[in-house]
């Protein structure tokens, strides 16, 4: 048991429930409630990027700007100020691997939650390696969580 904090990437989910659940519409609240497990859940964080906006406004063209940095510096701030002692990171990307790392060497339990093992939605081998556990997000936790359950 411990206060838990969920980081959910999520450009990384929305492609998870497109490629491998065939689009469909979850209840985030379950979804993170399944992530801790019955733990204490500090707070849930959802990072995502905003469309860019050209003027004129045309086709939206989303852009990753330092989302990954500012989901990577709030683990790590958290990790480090004792506020946590469990990390439920939903992420694939490489780009965490450096602030997983400094979470686990603050002593915080990291859970990697990812999709398949093949297409699109493979997560890094490092990610993967570096996390204490690992859980892919199964049909069976999708239907679980889906709004349509």
């Amino acid at each position: 048991m411990g206060v838990t904090a969920v980081f959910i990437d999520g450009a990384y989910l929305e492609k998870i429930l497109l490629h491998d659940h065939d689009k469909a519409r979850i209840d985030f609240g379950r979804l993170v409630d399944t992530m801790v497990a019955g733990d204490e859940l500090l707070r849930a964080y959802y990072y995502h990027c905003l469309p860019y906006q050209s003027n004129p406004p045309t086709k939206p063209v989303f852009q990753q700007k330092r989302v990954d940095l500012m989901l990577g510096v709030d683990m790590a701030l958290l990790a480090g100020k004792n506020r946590i002692a469990k990390m439920a990171l939903l992420s694939g990307d490489s780009d965490f691997a450096p602030a997983v790392e400094a979470v686990k060497r603050e002593g915080v339990l990291t859970t990697l939650w990812h999709g398949g093992h093949t297409g699109s939605t493979r997560p890094s081998r490092e990610l993967l390696q570096i996390a204490d556990e690992r859980h892919e997000l199964t049909p069976e936790i999708i239907q679980s969580v889906s709004l349509d359950s």
